[in-house]
């Protein structure tokens, strides 16, 4: 597909914009399908993250205006599940540079963690596999947060701990475990 016309291009980031997040509900492979569009019509990262940070951000609206209330259940979780499937999508692709972003700062602050902490085990499920990605991005967030995915082994159901143990064993490879602060003689034993 060209994207040499600017108004063929508006107008298919536009329709992608509106598609994502109804994908992201639907379908990993229809979602990843979208994001590799959206890469295509913004080769440059920091825009392709600033674009999809806003179309996660028009997706959580929905828990936005209910913040204070009873959540809505089943829609909520959705809600939460479609920002972390988004997000999820977007640090798989993520190059190494941006661990310092400020969009995907904020997007950790404003999904990942709380759904790492959210009462749903299927949104905590979305929240570990995204914080897992965020931490292979440098070292410094792996050192930061290795005491969260430590405390999902400890508290968490079965296959949360199988979502940290293999975040925790990816970062160990990535940067090595005595860089984690993780002793061998702990890893052998």
């Amino acid at each position: 597909m060209d994207f040499g016309d600017e108004i063929g291009r508006t107008n298919m980031s536009s329709l992608l914009r509106e598609m994502l997040p109804v994908a992201a509900k639907a379908s990993d492979e229809l979602s990843a399908a979208i994001l590799s569009v959206l890469r295509n019509i913004y080769p440059n990262e920091d825009e392709l993250n600033g674009v999809v940070s806003e179309v996660i951000a028009d997706a959580r609206e929905p828990l936005e205006e209910t913040c204070g209330k009873v959540a809505e259940g089943e829609a909520e979780v959705q809600v939460w599940r479609c920002c972390c499937t988004i997000t999820k999508l977007l640090l798989q692709a993520a190059s190494k540079r941006t661990h310092e972003d400020p969009i995907l700062g904020g997007l950790l602050k404003s999904v990942v963690l709380p759904a790492v902490t959210h009462v749903n085990p299927a949104v905590r499920e979305g929240g570990v596999s995204c914080l897992g990605l965020f931490c292979l991005l440098h070292l410094k967030p792996a050192q930061d947060y290795l005491f969260l995915f430590v405390r999902v082994l400890q508290h968490d159901t079965s296959p949360l701990k199988m979502l940290a143990l293999k975040a925790l064993f990816d970062m160990a490879v990535a940067f090595g475990s005595t860089s984690l602060g993780i002793p061998d003689a702990v890893l052998r034993s």
